[in-house]
């Protein structure tokens, strides 16, 4: 592989970031074992999850401590890091979900409410994850982490969420929750602040001075006059899949479920959102069709190999909407496993999609392709 970043390996990385996401959504709203368990029990059983959460978050910030962030290759020791504690997030998620339902009135919503903050968690994780993959190393790497992990800290409602819920009739019994983490300050400081371990996982290195700007949309590239075949398609490339990147966060941003939502409602929302992600992955496949193939001698099978990815991802939301359509909101218990089933089913699949985006730059040669993307300042959101 060439020493600079090909531009359709990252295109792949947005892609994957998107459906992941997706399926974190889908696999929080399924979370949580349906079985009554008291509410002091169930506390102190999700308290303790947090807390080994935390031991594995200053276990990543001791190992970053330990890594010259100056030094070449610094990038790949904090991503193993990442790694790492990105597997043991998935672990802890999977046991907090099998530590059932308060059983106080509104028990199931105490849950949902959680399983919503944990899904907003998921995104922004997701999102640190991708902005990662486009930091350089270098004298500046030090000073982009931190402005990254100051960025992508998410609002934490959780509490404003139980409050919500304590103060209604049909959901009174979210007091007792509050009042039995009232009893124990650190563990309602880690579970009502998750945010401050979830997506900072690591000890940010104090730099001598960050300005962090809010994020705003990526300028998309525009033709010379005297542009060659292969401009013409990378900057067609470049900005068909910045817009698609832009477009899929809004949505993943502007999805939400309410805590206390009925399964119905859960469903039509979900079938909503599946719904204008296949629209517009379809728009995508559409844009990398029109861009024709680029010169060389595996032009054509660069285009038809990018098409069929991109199809790929067409292919895995019109399945997950029909999906989404058949799931039976009547039954809060197997509604809930459906969800899980599907989240499970695109995570796969979002694999399967990564492999194939990944094979063209192994395949093909890409090398004119990733010099001319290397070279455009507005390809750098793919990058």
């Amino acid at each position: 592989m060439n020493t600079h970043r090909a531009v359709l390996r990252p295109t792949l990385t947005i892609l994957a970031v998107a459906i992941l996401s997706g399926a974190a959504i889908l696999s929080s709203c399924g979370g949580g074992d349906d079985k009554k368990v008291d509410v002091d029990e169930w506390v102190k059983a999700n308290c303790d999850i947090m807390q080994d959460f935390s031991k594995a978050s200053d276990k990543v910030g001791e190992g970053l401590d330990k890594i010259d962030l100056s030094k070449k290759g610094a990038k790949d020791d904090v991503v193993d890091l990442i790694k790492d504690f990105d597997k043991e997030r998935s672990k802890l998620s999977a046991e907090r979900k099998k530590t059932g339902t308060p059983d106080v009135k509104g028990g199931a919503e105490v849950v949902a409410a959680i399983n919503k903050q944990s899904g907003v968690n998921d995104k922004a994780f997701a999102r640190l994850k991708k902005d990662l993959d486009k930091l350089e190393d270098g004298k500046n790497f030090e000073k982009d982490l931190v402005a990254l992990f100051t960025d992508v800290k998410p609002d934490n409602n959780l509490r404003s969420d139980l409050d919500d819920l304590a103060g209604a009739k049909k959901t009174e019994g979210a007091q007792d929750v509050l009042d039995a983490l009232a009893d124990d300050p650190e563990c309602s400081a880690t579970l009502l602040d998750e945010e401050r371990r979830t997506t900072e996982p690591v000890k940010t290195p104090p730099p001598s001075k960050t300005t962090v700007a809010s994020k705003t949309p990526v300028a998309r590239a525009t033709l010379k006059a005297n542009a060659s075949k292969d401009e013409k398609w990378v900057i067609g490339l470049c900005n068909a899949v910045q817009a698609f990147s832009e477009d899929i966060e809004k949505l993943g941003a502007d999805f939400d479920i309410p805590p206390g939502a009925n399964g119905q409602k859960v469903k039509d929302l979900l079938v909503a959102f599946l719904t204008d992600l296949q629209k517009r992955s379809a728009t995508l496949k559409s844009d990398i069709d029109k861009l024709g193939n680029p010169d060389g001698k595996d032009g054509a099978k660069i285009e038809t190999a990018l098409s069929e990815a991109a199809g790929q991802i067409v292919r895995l939301f019109d399945s997950s909407v029909r999906d989404a359509k058949k799931l039976n909101a009547n039954d809060q218990a197997q509604l809930a496993q459906q969800l899980g089933l599907l989240g499970a089913r695109l995570q796969a699949a979002g694999t399967s999609i990564e492999v194939a985006f990944g094979q063209i730059d192994r395949d093909f040669d890409t090398s004119n392709i990733d010099k001319i993307a290397n070279s455009t300042p507005q390809c750098a959101g793919i990058r």
